[in-house]
């Protein structure tokens, strides 16, 4: 049985770990090979066998699969974690939704990244001063969500149908990282 755990490290990378006492990663990677090419069996590097017949093993299978996540990918000196960009994150928990089989522990940096994306309409973003009362809700939501991604080091595209004000939250956008890196060089200046 392999737990998967996702969480979100220092450099805004997604760590995808597989947790299992009896093989490392890149033997993981060989063995669901084994279960993609319909084997019965799998022969560990200790000489032991594993019984592919096991239904838990397609759910895992999908999922390293879908991710992209292949051999020789473990980070140097984790042999059961690897790293994946942030901007999987909501698709690693779509697929961890979808997958019945799968068991995936997700962070609390993790699930906070997913839920902030998810719902941007929660952020406690500051609208400019400029556009206070101007920008209507649905437009401070599209404001908050572009400044969720960017916030994580992530971008994004607003869409919906002409003329619901896109370039204005665009604006907005722009303006508050204008306020805010003006008020970081008015810090600095003071430390100094």
């Amino acid at each position: 049985r392999v737990t998967v755990g996702v969480s979100v490290n220092s450099d805004n990378l997604l760590e995808v770990s597989f947790a299992n006492q009896n093989f490392d990663f890149d033997e993981l990677i060989a063995l669901l090979g084994s279960y993609r090419l319909k084997r019965r069996y799998h022969r560990l590097k200790d000489g032991t066998f594993v019984s592919l017949a096991d239904q838990q093993l397609s759910g895992l299978a999908d999922f390293v699969e879908s991710a992209g996540i292949k051999k020789n990918m473990a980070v140097e000196g984790e042999d059961q974690t690897v790293e994946l960009p942030l901007s999987q994150a909501m698709y690693i928990d779509a697929l961890a939704r979808e997958e019945d089989g799968l068991r995936l522990e997700r962070s609390k940096r993790f699930k906070a990244v997913v839920r902030d994306i998810r719902n941007p309409a929660d952020a406690d973003v500051e609208v400019p001063h400029e556009l206070k009362g101007i920008l209507r809700d649905y437009q401070v939501t599209g404001f908050a969500w572009l400044s969720m991604l960017a916030s994580y080091g992530l971008g994004g595209i607003l869409a919906d149908d002409m003329g619901l004000g896109k370039t204005l939250q665009v604006i907005a956008f722009l303006l508050a990282h204008r306020d805010a890196a003006a008020q970081r060089c008015r810090v600095n200046h003071v430390q100094s």
